[in-house]
């Protein structure tokens, strides 16, 4: 029984026919980069509110979820039309 257990780094492309007189059992993965992944650091909870928010994400890999809380039960809706206030 022949066992093989090993990383392999490869930056150069790999390209030909694996011989042997032996049976070889196991996995073999190409992963593929094609490019410098970057890993997003900023915010990843967001609670609403009146204006717009942008989580500055493009050009970044995410390594979690992002969250959108609710809105909490203790805002309220101000509004005016003039002459009357309304609180919701």
């Amino acid at each position: 029984m022949l066992t093989l257990q090993a990383d392999l780094n490869i930056s150069l492309q790999l390209d030909g026919d694996l011989q042997t007189t032996e049976q070889l059992n196991g996995e073999l993965a190409v992963i593929q980069e094609s490019g410098r992944v970057i890993p997003y650091q900023g915010a990843t909870e967001v609670t609403p509110s009146s204006e717009a928010q942008i989580l500055e994400t493009e050009g970044f890999t995410m390594l979690e979820n992002i969250t959108i809380n609710p809105i909490p039960n203790n805002y309220g809706l101000i509004t005016w039309n003039g002459s009357t206030l309304t609180v919701s």
